[in-house]
């Protein structure tokens, strides 16, 4: 499984702990905007090998 993220010219150090759906103002639904789909195919194209973390 691979996912790649422009990050322009801000590079972090590898390690470096990031959010995609969480930690921004950004939703599923700008995601899918931003990729031209729906906001179901964003939530649903995480594959489950990917390590989650649930946070209340």
């Amino acid at each position: 499984d691979f996912i790649m993220i422009d990050l322009g010219q801000d590079m972090p150090e590898p390690g470096t702990e990031v959010f995609l759906l969480k930690g921004n103002d950004l939703t599923a639904g700008d995601w899918a905007r931003k990729a031209g789909t729906i906001p179901y195919e964003i939530v649903t194209s995480i594959k489950e090998s990917l390590v989650r973390e649930y946070k209340d």
